[in-house]
């Protein structure tokens, strides 16, 4: 009999337990740590994938939730102005860890893509001592590319991205002074052609 009872209250006492226990979703748990605030922010980029030297461009990015963002700019290269405007998703996004093995920060990983249009300009070569100008007129690609990005402070971040660029549209290019040289033709080629590249941005976030 006293086993039964002993039994009996053991039984009572784990479904008290029970009754008061919480169900935990890992899941969800885990979805609401990882949640941060949606950020905003400008950021400057100083070297880029528009033609073999480089790009300055200045773009606004605006998070949509915790996972998405979405993001336009302008800028110059070489020749002339271009736009651009595209979207990330995160997979990874980090309030609290640490950056470059020894910073506390903010950390992003994101990929997406830019649609990039660039509307050329005109461009000088001297060759012994004559001069050839050449117009390119406008161009279009898609950007696709992975971004780590580190945010210190709730203020300033840290960006590099890597990516592939796919010309949609490549400009043509037309001599309108001077002798037509081929090797300057080519370099103006190569500089819109399909390519690996990558770029390093500054920025503020809001």
């Amino acid at each position: 009999m006293r086993k039964a009872l002993t039994a009996v209250f053991i039984f009572s006492l784990f479904l008290g337990s029970y009754s008061q226990a919480r169900w935990v979703d890992p899941a969800t748990e885990a979805k609401k740590n990882h949640r941060v605030k949606a950020w905003q922010g400008l950021d400057y980029t100083f070297t880029g994938f528009s033609s073999s030297s480089g790009t300055s461009a200045i773009t606004y990015r605006s998070a949509l939730s915790d996972y998405w963002e979405w993001n336009g700019g302008t800028g110059i290269d070489s020749l002339g102005w271009f736009f651009t405007g595209g979207g990330r998703y995160f997979f990874y996004n980090w309030p609290k860890t640490t950056c470059f093995f020894a910073f506390n920060c903010h950390g992003q990983v994101s990929g997406g893509a830019n649609l990039y249009f660039a509307n050329g300009g005109r461009k000088t070569y001297e060759n012994s001592g004559v001069q050839s100008i050449y117009d390119q007129g406008n161009s279009m690609y898609a950007l696709p590319s992975v971004a780590f990005r580190s945010i210190y402070q709730e203020f300033f971040s840290l960006t590099l991205d890597v990516g592939y660029r796919f010309m949609i549209q490549k400009p043509n290019i037309n001599r309108s002074y001077g002798p037509l040289v081929q090797a300057n033709v080519d370099e103006m080629n190569k500089a819109n052609e399909n390519g690996f590249g990558a770029s390093v941005s500054l920025g503020i976030v809001f």
